[in-house]
């Protein structure tokens, strides 16, 4: 965190709103894997991303509705790019934290989820043509070597009588 904000950000508590959005949809976000791991127990995947969809799209269509969205006149290519993300990003890609967190211990699966972010620098890299620093390699190194070490097992000795 020190290193992310800054020292002298964290001593004269100077933050931005991007911080304090990313901290509280981090919270959101663990509060989330929380919950799914209890209910995931007692109903499958695919059951509780039918209903965790249809309760977001729900809540989402009372907002649109208060805030005056535009939901339906959008060019072909606008709902194809919607299709996609819907279905590659939103579906596919909860689906698949779902059963992470269905088969593996929550607190494995959020430390797995860490690699987002270096996914999202290198894909940033290679499609959008953006620069990494050094730092931002060093970090993304720092993070993945930080992966394997908690997946690592512990070796048993055995011994011999």
């Amino acid at each position: 965190m020190v290193i992310l904000v800054g020292a002298n950000n964290i001593l004269h508590l100077q933050f931005n709103i991007g911080l304090i959005y990313a901290l509280v949809a981090s919270l959101f976000y663990a509060v989330y894997i929380m919950i799914t791991k209890g209910i995931l127990q007692k109903i499958t995947t695919v059951t509780f991303m039918f209903y965790n969809m249809l309760g977001a799209s729900a809540f989402l269509l009372i907002i649109c509705g208060y805030q005056h969205t535009e939901l339906l006149h959008f060019p072909t290519a606008t709902w194809l790019n919607l299709l996609g993300m819907g279905i590659v990003c939103q579906l596919a890609g909860w689906i698949t934290i779902n059963y992470a967190i269905n088969h593996m211990e929550a607190t494995r699966v959020s430390i797995a989820l860490l690699s987002q972010t270096v996914i999202a620098g290198i894909w940033a890299a290679f499609f959008l043509h953006e620069t990494l620093e050094l730092k931002e390699i060093a970090g993304s190194i720092i993070v993945l070597a930080g992966i394997a070490v908690t997946f690592l097992k512990k070796k048993t000795q055995v011994i011999k009588v």
